[in-house]
């Protein structure tokens, strides 16, 4: 009696961490619509208004110090900390949308010397997304999520992200932790970057009805083992 009970106590015990392995963590989605109906209330950052602060046109460009928040730009939105990864000066390359016949949809910011942007919060997170873009040519972009504390939340790639356009979509919500920051790197492309940022809280994460179907069999389990207990 007693190893039939334990059985049903060890059935609930996977199926809710089968359950927590579904929803809770990262979450990552390929397209706007899906992360749109996942949030609500966020950020947009665009680079319009950053572009005309800095003096540029539509076919033109001009470097950015590090950092490109709203200290050294009004444009920028309060929470939102750009940085690129070398520090020479000049490392952020704000491009207009027809940049060195680049085709862009809109404006947009790159790494200037080949390396890899940092997008910062603060306070941290819950959910964001990036609009993708790599410069002369499309190639894959690396992607690393972290916690406040610099603690990888996932890494992923974006496969293929456009040289012209509006960028790949790529959005992330997490449970259980903040994002700090994301980095971007593009090892077979000189100047990854992005021409949107959108930010903030994504609210309660509902879980999948796989999930609930494997926390119902736990209970299930439970209880039809405490009957065949009474019944013995």
């Amino acid at each position: 009696m007693r190893r039939i009970y334990s059985a049903g106590l060890a059935i609930f015990a996977l199926a809710s961490l089968g359950a927590g392995a579904r929803y809770a963590g990262a979450t990552t989605y390929p397209n706007s619509s899906a992360f749109d109906a996942a949030t609500t209330g966020l950020s947009t950052q665009t680079f319009a208004g950053v572009a005309a602060n800095l003096g540029v046109g539509p076919a033109g460009a001009a470097g950015q110090n590090n950092p490109l928040d709203n200290t050294t730009n009004s444009a920028m939105l309060p929470g939102l900390e750009i940085d690129a990864t070398t520090n020479s000066g000049g490392d952020i390359a704000v491009i207009g949308p027809n940049f060195n016949a680049a085709s862009l949809t809109n404006y947009a910011v790159f790494s200037n010397y080949g390396a890899g942007l940092d997008f910062i919060f603060s306070p941290g997170v819950t959910a964001a997304s990036l609009d993708v873009l790599t410069e002369w040519y499309s190639a894959d972009v690396d992607i690393t999520v972290l916690d406040p504390s610099d603690v990888s939340l996932g890494s992923f790639t974006v496969s293929g992200a456009p040289k012209t356009g509006s960028g790949e979509f790529w959005g992330i919500t997490v449970s259980g932790d903040t994002i700090g920051s994301i980095d971007i790197t593009a090892p077979s492309a000189p100047f990854p970057g992005v021409d949107q940022v959108q930010f903030g809280s994504a609210g309660s994460v509902v879980p999948e009805p796989s999930s609930l179907w494997l926390l119902g069999s736990g209970l299930l389990g439970v209880l039809g083992a405490a009957r065949r207990k009474l019944k013995i």
